[in-house]
């Protein structure tokens, strides 16, 4: 999410106050599933809140940061997995990790289309919401646009 992305990248210089992170973090996700919430009439909508509201069980589940599996450390640069490490939104998944389950284990490697690392609770989100446009724009092509 755009919260998680400005956090680590330290431009605002914003590391320096965990606790703001962790609150900015969470109310991104609050506004999200409040957003999607208010759109479970569009089909798709359900899914993407389903989604939603997986990732934020998990996140909240472990101290308000996404637990990332070890394996995508394999295919990282050293730089980059010592900056992984110190992440104020993500942490490495362990045996201490609660509801390993929903975190982000599913990796598609560099050389794929879309190569990263994503949580069932990504997926189901993404589809939600490819959903709702694709509706939607099918909708306006038949003239029959649906106000969001």
């Amino acid at each position: 999410m755009l919260t998680a992305v400005v956090v680590n990248s330290g431009f605002l210089g914003l590391d320096r106050y965990p606790v703001l992170i962790s609150t900015l973090y969470l109310l991104s996700f609050v506004a999200l599933l409040i957003g999607l919430a208010k759109n479970v009439h569009l089909p798709g909508a359900r899914l993407a809140l389903l989604g939603a509201a997986l990732n934020f069980v998990v996140i909240i589940s472990n101290g308000c940061k996404m637990p990332v599996t070890p394996e995508m450390f394999t295919w990282i640069t050293p730089e980059s997995f010592a900056q992984s490490t110190q992440s104020l939104t993500h942490q490495v998944l362990t045996s201490a990790t609660r509801l390993p389950f929903l975190a982000d284990i599913i990796v598609l490697p560099p050389g794929l289309p879309l190569a990263g690392i994503y949580s069932i609770g990504d997926l189901l989100l993404y589809a939600g919401i490819i959903w709702v446009v694709q509706d939607q724009m099918r909708l306006n092509c038949e003239g029959q646009v649906e106000v969001i």
